[in-house]
């Protein structure tokens, strides 16, 4: 038996640390990456709480600064110097009125504006700050209902405006009972404000660094960071909720809207999601490169332990493929003290008692084999002995039988005539089986002369032979290029005639008989002939018989032959150290199939 060579990548020398490494960066992987999406997940919640509640905070604050200043708006146009200035317009009464709005004025901010009925800026009031000689700027839109406006953009500001209404009083008391009439609008008091930059310097330091502050109207159009336009985020400003979105640039955000609770805004502050994720990126590149680092000691450490393990292991297989291949000598190391070490002290118990055991058997075998060679020798002897006697007495058997035949012909009866042919057949056939046991004994005391043989040249003789005399005249023969073998031509030349005349024999009742000789597939270092035809076949639960001395499938009346000719094709072969089968089918015909082995120029094929 040869040892098969093993592939460095079957050895479980270079696979055993190769699979528990994967395995261990697999485990490692799924935990740095369960980590990592768990701490991202974490950041995202966090951020979205931390957007929330500045959102609250944001919100609540500019609901109470504007609520305050609705109040304060509301109760100056109440005031009696203001109705009385829109009613009856004066120098004078604008005088006092600028004395009492220039609390509502802000430095940078536009003009406090009283309206009146006929929708005419009737007076504006900037803040005292502002010089004197500055020209004001022209009055804003008409103003609508009290209250406050959405964000509306003028001159590249953003503006609002807080609107208060100013309303006649009654010009004398009402009667008692009486129900009260309703104001009537006379003028409108409008402060605009425009949002600063430095609302988003305290705003942003209220978020903390890397938020985003924005402002817009629930109704949707305009949004601003306190500083200028910008677009509105993709987000639902109906509810409070937090979200998530992706910019027309593929950005991802999370942030928390908020209505402003008065007012028709909400406010929005949102976190750019690789901002907040960067600490879990971070911490991610440490854990890979710290796993890495422990991958690669855990690898060194797997590597030396399973040599530990596969070292001796790779030592048994040699040895032991070693001893397969004939080789008993051999021993495997046993010096340690594990489970590996008794293995190995097992091992060499067992090889050296089947050294013995094996030493012992080949000298029985070399007993017996010539005991049995020489009992052989003497069975031959004595088949060829007893045949050959048989001879003589046979053949006075048949002359009788035929004298017999000749001179009382007439004298027989029609029964009598018969039964003499059938005993004149009989010993016949009997003459021909002991022709066949003769030579079936000399095949097995012929030495083999082996030579190099074309089997082209030796297949085309004994197509002629078969075919001599008329035989198998109509037979379609298709015979492929054979190999050149070793082996005993005339012993060769006997197994191809054999099997030949069984093939031209068996097809011949068949309409168009049809005979192939050819190579099949065999196993590595033989070579495998065969012939094929499509004759009466055989079943193949019998299969095992055909090789047999005077082992016949079909009866004697259907098919001449004595069941020794396959006999003699199974002794040649095994002779020459190859091996015979067949194929059939019960009226499909038969595949007879006998192998050489290789060697010297055996193998190669020529057209012969």
């Amino acid at each position: 038996m040869t040892p098969r060579v093993l592939r460095r990548r079957d050895s479980l020398r270079w696979r055993l640390p190769v699979i528990i490494s994967t395995m261990i960066v697999i485990v490692l992987g799924a935990f740095v990456w369960m980590t990592n999406r768990a701490l991202e997940q974490t950041l995202l919640n966090v951020s979205g709480e931390r957007a929330q509640v500045a959102a609250e905070q944001i919100a609540t604050a500019m609901a109470q600064s504007l609520a305050k200043g609705t109040a304060d708006i509301n109760r100056v146009a109440a005031s009696e110097a203001v109705r009385q200035y829109v009613s009856q317009p004066s120098e004078e009464r604008a005088a006092a009125l600028r004395t009492a709005l220039q609390p509502l004025t802000a430095a940078g901010q536009p003009p406090v504006e009283i309206w009146n009925a006929q929708g005419d800026c009737v007076l504006q009031i900037a803040p005292a700050a502002a010089a004197q000689d500055a020209p004001l700027p022209p009055p804003g839109a008409r103003p609508g209902g009290p209250g406050l406006t959405n964000f509306h953009v003028e001159h590249d500001a953003v503006f609002y405006e807080l609107i208060a209404d100013v309303d006649d009083a009654p010009a004398e008391p009402l009667p008692a009972g009486a129900p009260p009439a309703a104001p009537r609008r006379i003028g409108a008091l409008v402060v605009r404000r425009s949002l600063v930059p430095a609302q988003t310097q305290m705003i942003n330091r209220l978020v903390g660094n890397g938020g985003l502050v924005e402002v817009g109207n629930r109704t949707g159009g305009l949004w601003t960071d306190f500083s200028k336009p910008r677009p509105a985020p993709l987000v639902d400003a109906t509810h409070n909720r937090v979200s998530e979105y992706r910019t027309a640039s593929g950005d991802a955000k999370i942030g928390a809207l908020r209505l402003i609770p008065g007012t028709p805004w909400v406010t929005w502050i949102e976190f750019a999601q690789d901002s907040v994720l960067a600490p879990a990126h971070t911490l991610l590149r440490r854990m890979l490169a710290v796993g890495g680092l422990l991958v690669l000691i855990a690898a060194g450490l797997v590597a030396f332990v399973s040599a530990r393990i596969t070292t001796p292991l790779h030592e048994l297989t040699n040895v032991s493929e070693a001893m397969a291949g004939g080789d008993l000598t051999r021993r495997v190391h046993a010096g340690r003290s594990d489970e590996i070490g008794r293995l190995g002290a097992s091992f060499n118990s067992m090889a050296t008692k089947v050294e013995d055991a094996q030493r012992e058997l080949e000298t029985r075998v070399a007993e017996r084999t010539a005991g049995l060679r020489d009992a052989l020798g003497e069975l031959e002897a004595f088949s060829y002995s007893v045949s050959h006697d048989l001879r003589a007495p046979l053949r006075h058997v048949v002359g009788f039988a035929s004298l017999l035949e000749q001179s009382s012909s007439s004298a027989l009866t029609v029964d009598g005539r018969r039964h003499l042919k059938t005993i004149i057949d009989a010993a016949n056939r009997m003459g021909r089986l002991i022709d066949d046991l003769l030579a079936f004994s000399r095949v097995g005391r012929t030495p083999i002369s082996s030579r190099t043989v074309d089997l082209n040249q030796l297949t085309a003789e004994a197509r002629h032979e078969v075919t001599t005399g008329g035989t198998g005249a109509n037979v379609a023969w298709s015979i492929d290029p054979l190999p050149i073998v070793q082996g005993d031509p005339a012993l060769l030349r006997l197994v191809l005639i054999n099997l030949l005349s069984n093939a031209v024999k068996y097809s011949s009742r068949v309409p168009e008989p049809r005979i192939h000789v050819g190579i099949a597939p065999g196993q590595p270092g033989e070579i495998v002939i065969v012939i094929r035809d499509n004759g009466e076949g055989f079943d193949m639960q019998y299969a095992h018989k055909l090789f047999g001395v005077f082992q016949r499938l079909h009866a004697h009346g259907d098919f001449e032959g004595t069941g020794i000719g396959l006999a003699n094709v199974r002794r040649i072969v095994q002779r020459h150290g190859g091996r015979t089968w067949a194929e059939g089918v019960v009226g499909g015909g038969a595949t007879f199939y006998f192998s050489l082995p290789k060697a010297g120029g055996a193998g190669e094929t020529h057209d012969g």
